[in-house]
C-alpha cells in the first residue's frame, strides 16, 4: 500500500470538491454609505423599472408596493434622522415635549430627497414609506425579527457548514408583502 503526502492528499480533496467553489466578495458598509463609491447606475436601473400594481385600479384603492430599494433608503433616511435627533422617528422626545408625527414624516422626507440628491438616485422619493418609518417609531414586530433572525441563522450555518454560499450583499425584507431583495451596493 502506497502512502500518500498530506499535501497530495489536500490536492486531491481540492480538485475533488472544485466545482463546489465560490469566491464571494462584499463590499463594506463604508463603500454602501458613501456616495463616491455608490453604485448608482445599479439602483437607478433597479428603480426604473417599478410600477404601481395595476394602473387601471381607481387611486384611493391602490395598494402601494413600492420597490424594497425604497424602504432601505427609508430606513438610511431614518438612520441619518436618528443621529441629527438623538431619537428615531416616531419616538418621543426625551425632553417631555409632545411628539409629532407629522412634522417627523417631513423631516424624513427631506433626508430621503437629499440623500437620492447626494446618491445621483433619479427615482422620486415615495412619501408612504417614509410616513410609515415614522408611525411605526421604531418598533420591532416579533414576527418579522423571528424570520430576520431565521435568515441570518441559515447564513451562520452555510458559512459553517462551507456547503452552501452565503448572501452576498444586503438583504432587504418587506414583511408587508412578503418579499425579499439581495441588492449589490
Amino acid at each position: 500500500m502506497k502512502r500518500h503526502s498530506p499535501m497530495k492528499k489536500k490536492i486531491e480533496y481540492f480538485v475533488r470538491n472544485v466545482r463546489g467553489l465560490h469566491v464571494v466578495r462584499t463590499r463594506s458598509l463604508d463603500e454602501e454609505s458613501s456616495p463616491k463609491s455608490f453604485l448608482s447606475e445599479d439602483i437607478n436601473e433597479i428603480l426604473e423599472e417599478y410600477v404601481m400594481e395595476d394602473p387601471d385600479e381607481k387611486p384611493e384603492e391602490k395598494l402601494l408596493n413600492p420597490k424594497n430599494i425604497h424602504w432601505y433608503f427609508a430606513l438610511r433616511s431614518s438612520q441619518i434622522f436618528r443621529a441629527q435627533n438623538n431619537r428615531y422617528p416616531g419616538v418621543s422626545p426625551s425632553d417631555g415635549t409632545k411628539l409629532d408625527l407629522e412634522s417627523d414624516s417631513s423631516a424624513l422626507i427631506k433626508i430621503n430627497e437629499k440623500l437620492f440628491s447626494d446618491f445621483k438616485i433619479r427615482s422620486k422619493t415615495i412619501p408612504e414609506c417614509l410616513t410609515e418609518i415614522a408611525r411605526y417609531g421604531a418598533s420591532e414586530i416579533h414576527n418579522v425579527s423571528a424570520f430576520i433572525g431565521g435568515v441570518a441563522a441559515q447564513e451562520v450555518i452555510k458559512i459553517l457548514t462551507k456547503q452552501y454560499v452565503p448572501l452576498n450583499n444586503t438583504l432587504i425584507y418587506n414583511g408587508i408583502f412578503g418579499s425579499c431583495s439581495i441588492i449589490k451596493f
